[in-house]
């Protein structure tokens, strides 16, 4: 289940980056403001937090639930 939740984040993580990458270097050339710009550079950068949180969050509770049943295999 955790390797589900770290692949989703993943997933996730690079679907938007993708997205709003696009939208970034669509600002550079003057398609959008400046502002969508910046705007777009915060959002990558929160949602890199935001999935780094989720996929490190998922490797302790993962862990931890090995430590306690180390007969459990997934």
């Amino acid at each position: 289940m955790f390797r589900t939740i770290q692949n989703v984040a993943a997933g996730s993580f690079i679907f938007f980056v993708s997205i709003l990458t696009i939208i970034a270097v669509l600002a550079v050339w003057d398609v959008f403001s400046e502002d969508v710009l910046s705007k777009s550079l915060t959002t990558i950068g929160i949602l890199a937090f935001a999935s780094l949180v989720v996929i490190v969050a998922a490797r302790a509770v993962e862990k931890h639930q090995d430590n306690n049943n180390p007969s459990v295999n997934q």
